[in-house]
């Protein structure tokens, strides 16, 4: 029996080796055209990333920005409203002359007094 087990091993071995190599090429070629059709996804899975990070970025420092902007803007509304405030007590203290008609005139009066009491509000 074990004769005969050795007569039909020593006939099949090669074809049993040869079967085993023709699987793992045909496995190799597989991956192989897995590999090549997969490959422009990839590609574009990594241009896709690479865009993600760049928008992540641009998000990231809009966040700063608009939190810089915000409280830029929030000085400029402050200083309007002192400006506004500091116009109106100007015209309040120093009323214009009767020869002061309404037009360029009365603007040249009235730039006049402002630019006379917000130099002297910033001298001292």
């Amino acid at each position: 029996m074990i004769a005969r087990l050795e007569a039909w091993w020593a006939a099949w071995k090669w074809v049993a080796i040869l079967a085993v190599l023709c699987l793992a090429l045909a496995s190799l070629n597989v991956w192989q055209a897995y590999r090549a059709v997969t490959a422009p996804m990839r590609l574009e899975n990594e241009a896709l990333s690479a865009s993600l990070r760049a928008v992540t970025g641009m998000a990231e420092q809009r966040t700063r920005d608009d939190a810089k902007l915000m409280a830029d803007l929030e000085r400029i509304a402050d200083r309007g409203q002192r400006v506004r405030i500091e116009y109106r007590s100007i015209a309040a203290k120093q009323p214009l002359p009767e020869q002061c008609a309404p037009g360029q005139q009365r603007v040249d009066a009235i730039n006049r007094a402002l630019s006379g009491a917000t130099n002297q509000e910033s001298s001292p």
